[in-house]
């Protein structure tokens, strides 16, 4: 989120060094298209936080009911992200490898929220890499192009130098793919 703001202010930032008549767009020496550039990229900026804002609100959002309803894993992954703060710390942080497992029906991409902040887009094809940093952990993903929820997964690390390698499945939701060496234990939803 500081990144998309601090985008807007530097976009802000073109506009006045243009409109100033001090600042020019490079290779041009026009401050009138430095402003152009400014307006611009602030558009882009604002559109792209605008998104960035929906796509966080819609990991809150519950199932539609039914087999499919996860709105009690849902709401414990809200509680949980509350007291993430009081989550004991690892001494490393631990790197973790998600991919979308095979054979899973086709879907995607997906947003991948670790402890309430988004670690990035996980592609049917490409594996998502990322750290974590808490002992306990929530990861929930959202279908992105229709906001389909796959629940929360809750874990333990209980090994660091495991090889932190996950899968997801759209229909199964997120587990260890190798329950030997991964160093990840999974924790029941109930007792999280």
């Amino acid at each position: 989120m500081v990144g998309y703001i601090l985008q807007i202010v530097i976009s802000v930032g073109l506009i006045i060094g243009g409109l100033s008549g001090k600042l020019v767009f490079r290779g041009t020496n026009s401050s009138a298209a430095l402003v152009v550039f400014g307006v611009v990229w602030l558009i882009i900026d604002i559109i792209r936080l605008i998104v960035y804002v929906n796509r966080t609100k819609s990991v809150g959002a519950s199932g539609t009911g039914g087999a499919n309803d996860h709105s009690a894993e849902v709401q414990k992954g809200g509680e949980f992200i509350k007291r993430i703060d009081s989550i004991e710390n690892l001494a490393y942080p631990m790197p973790i490898t998600l991919s979308v497992v095979q054979g899973a029906r086709a879907g995607g991409p997906y947003m991948i929220v670790l402890n309430g902040a988004p670690v990035g887009n996980l592609e049917t094809a490409t594996p998502l890499k990322f750290e974590v940093t808490k002992k306990r952990n929530v990861i929930t993903a959202v279908e992105t192009t229709n906001n389909n929820l796959v629940p929360p997964w809750f874990f333990d690390i209980d090994n660091p130098q495991g090889d932190g390698i996950l899968g997801m499945s759209p229909d199964y939701g997120i587990f260890t793919t190798n329950t030997v060496d991964s160093g990840i234990r999974n924790v029941p939803w109930q007792q999280a």
